[in-house]
């Protein structure tokens, strides 16, 4: 995690924003395991950020496999964060439902490859 965090203070958002939003996502996943694993809300909140943040600068029309990865982590840690919050544990599920069909609407249905791999975790 620590790599991320220093990698980003030399890719800045401009002027590269791609590759500073795929540090971004890089650190939302690190965060988002590392929440999942210790079960940690704030870890899981800042992921849940982080991949928010990212989102702004990965176009899906430009990089759909990109944005649609992000999208799969940012289901992942809204859910994880959903069974861990009772207070906003129903909204939390509802954001990753919608994440969830950002995601698959870069699945073809005849198609079994990469964004469907995502899905299926």
């Amino acid at each position: 995690m620590h790599v991320y965090r220093e990698s980003l203070k030399e890719r800045t958002r401009y002027p590269l924003p791609f590759e500073w939003a795929i540090a971004r996502k890089n650190l939302g996943t690190a965060l988002s395991q590392l929440g999942r694993r210790e079960r940690n809300n704030e870890l899981l909140e800042e992921a849940i950020d982080v991949f928010h943040e990212a989102l702004k600068e990965l176009d899906r029309d430009q990089i759909p496999v990109e944005w649609a990865a992000t999208q799969c982590n940012l289901r992942a840690a809204l859910a994880c964060l959903a069974e861990l919050d009772e207070k906003h544990g129903i909204e939390l599920s509802g954001e990753a439902v919608f994440a969830f069909q950002n995601a698959l609407k870069e699945q073809q249905p005849e198609q079994k490859g990469f964004v469907w791999e995502l899905t299926q975790i």
